[in-house]
């Protein structure tokens, strides 16, 4: 192959090092090895190979150093060892020697040092991503100076403490701005404001404070702003309406006020954490529910009777006005949502009455209400339904037997009701099921032996599809939920895809613990307390080996502890 002048194997499973071989290539100009499982150091194979201008590594498992000799490759258009576990310094030095270089992504791995070094050999650079590594120190803007022609720069989540000048304006212009957890406590107004042809910005989790900025919805371009974890304060005006960027994040700082409903090319807008009281009626007539996907008020202060209107619009799939004041009748505010809706999170709000209907969602979230009644019958229908939590509120009746409808059901939770009789023989059918929570209810009877059919509490795979509700990456809806783990409320997030639950406690269940809960090897957590079990600990819970939490207190369960439950394999 010493005629060849590309080759591309990206994204092909191999995993080999990479073979010295590739000094024979003399022509080589183009090599992507990208996407691929390729171990070890770069071989000088590559630094020396003068005839290269594209080389891509992204994403593989290439470790060690960044050999300076690769400043020798000065005929270098794109160099891109992102994604890898490179570590040390970057030898910035040699690099100045890459006088033709625009594009340079060394994002996601192990460098460390500092910053503190002249560009000015690299101003043919367009593209700078170094972030995600472990570079510290202050890192003054004005170090770019001279550069022309950059216009995407990404040093967010480092160690790097952001400087500059209030009143400096760059000689570039940027289309990208991602400087996120970068302890910036600077006035950023003017080098912003001058950025004209911008598209993203990134500046979340630096602790900025002041009134919220109002040039910011005059900028034309703008697609995507992430100002979230700051502590601006204010209300939004008129002028946030005419706002169109696609991605708005403003959750946890100090807003204040009625948010007004954004331009409809908005897609992605998080309010959550602020201080809001509601909706300005005047933005919802003249704008409609709009063309959003996501959208949360969560955690804010929003009182009265429930926007229902919101859930209206065409698009929506993720709807979160959780932890607020909202009061009135569930199905008179919510009873009408869009049927592209599939996330519906209402907990923590002061919604009552019956549930007279339910819309067909993925996760459906109404915990700490006041709602009373049966569980609806308009629920089996709903075989969609991978999340259903119904905890902290007056439910009342018997679990309705047609549970085993839902057969894509992940986690049910029906803790803190009024709910009675005995556990449905049902439920040990749903095959899906990783947590199950029915603890401080009325049940009575036995413990089903059947739930050893429970397939998902058998094992730790990970459920794949639980948790992805959104058509858009960029817009991930993280579904959080608090489960009892060793004596205390744990919040489990994005790792909840692994957790396996199983909680009865608080109930009025009697005889032995049955010896199929042992054969469920894949809890984490198990809590049978407060009950009026009776007998010896299974044998069987010796096949208990993920356990880190076992609760069977208070019941009337005799033996000896050590004889029948081996400690050993508790965490």
């Amino acid at each position: 192959m010493s005629s060849l002048t590309s080759l591309n194997l990206q994204n092909s499973k191999i995993e080999v090092i990479i073979p010295p071989a590739i000094r024979n290539m003399s022509l080589l100009a183009n090599l992507n090895l990208g996407r691929n499982n390729i171990e070890g150091i770069l071989p000088p194979a590559i630094e020396n190979r003068a005839s290269l201008t594209h080389l891509n590594l992204e994403r593989n498992n290439v470790e060690g150093i960044i050999p300076p000799a690769i400043g020798n490759i000065s005929s270098l258009t794109y160099l891109d060892l992102s994604y890898n576990s490179l570590g040390g310094n970057i030898p910035w030095s040699s690099l100045g020697g890459l006088l033709k270089l625009p594009i340079l992504c060394l994002d996601s791995n192990q460098l460390n040092g500092s910053l503190s070094y002249n560009f000015d050999n690299l101003s043919s650079l367009e593209v700078l991503f170094i972030s995600d590594n472990y570079l510290n120190g202050t890192f003054l803007l004005s170090q770019l100076e001279g550069f022309t022609k950059i216009s995407e720069l990404q040093l967010l989540d480092n160690f790097l403490t952001i400087e500059m000048n209030s009143n400096w304006i760059p000689k570039f212009q940027l289309w990208d701005l991602y400087l996120s957890s970068c302890n910036m406590h600077v006035d950023f107004h003017v080098f912003i404001s001058t950025q004209y042809n911008i598209r993203e910005i990134d500046l979340s989790n630096n602790s900025l404070s002041g009134n919220i900025l109002e040039w910011l919805w005059d900028l034309a371009f703008l697609e995507s702003l992430n100002l979230s974890y700051h502590q601006f304060r204010g209300s939004l005006s008129s002028k946030f309406s005419a706002f169109d960027a696609q991605y708005v994040d403003l959750h946890r700082n100090n807003l204040q006020g009625n948010i007004c409903m954004p331009h409809p090319n908005v897609q992605f807008l998080d309010m959550s954490e602020n201080q809001l009281k509601g909706i300005s009626q005047k933005s919802m007539k003249k704008y409609g529910p709009s063309q959003l996907i996501y959208f949360s008020l969560a955690n804010n202060s929003i009182d009265g009777v429930s926007p229902h209107s919101i859930c209206e619009g065409p698009n929506l799939e993720v709807l979160d006005v959780s932890e607020n004041n909202l009061i009135g009748n569930l199905f008179a505010s919510f009873g009408y949502c869009s049927s592209t809706l599939k996330v519906l999170n209402l907990e923590n709000n002061h919604l009552e009455r019956k549930i007279k209907s339910i819309i067909c969602l993925q996760t459906l979230k109404l915990g700490g209400n006041r709602l009373q009644g049966p569980i609806p019958t308009s629920l089996q229908k709903c075989t969609s339904l991978e999340i259903l939590d119904l905890a902290y509120n007056n439910i009342q009746g018997k679990t309705p037997s047609w549970l085993d409808k839902l057969t894509n059901l992940h986690i049910l939770v029906l803790g803190s009701n009024k709910l009675k009789g005995e556990m449905p023989l049902q439920l040990a059918k749903l095959q899906h099921l990783h947590v199950l929570i029915l603890s401080n209810n009325h049940f009575s009877g036995a413990i089903p032996s059947s739930l050893s059919n429970l397939k998902a509490m058998k094992n730790q795979t990970k459920i794949s599809n639980v948790l992805q509700y959104s058509n858009s990456s960029s817009m991930p809806y993280v579904y959080k939920m608090e489960i009892v783990n060793k004596g205390q409320f744990l919040e489990y997030a994005k790792s909840l895809a692994m957790v396996r639950c199983l909680d009865l406690s608080g109930n009025n269940f009697s005889g032995d613990i049955p010896q199929g809960i042992g054969f469920l090897i894949g809890p984490k957590s198990l809590n049978l307390s407060r009950n009026h079990l009776s007998g010896k600990i299974p044998t069987y819970f010796i096949n208990l080996v993920k356990l880190e939490s076992l609760d069977i207190s208070m019941n009337n369960i005799i033996g000896n502890i050590l004889g029948e439950l081996q400690l050993k394999y508790l965490c």
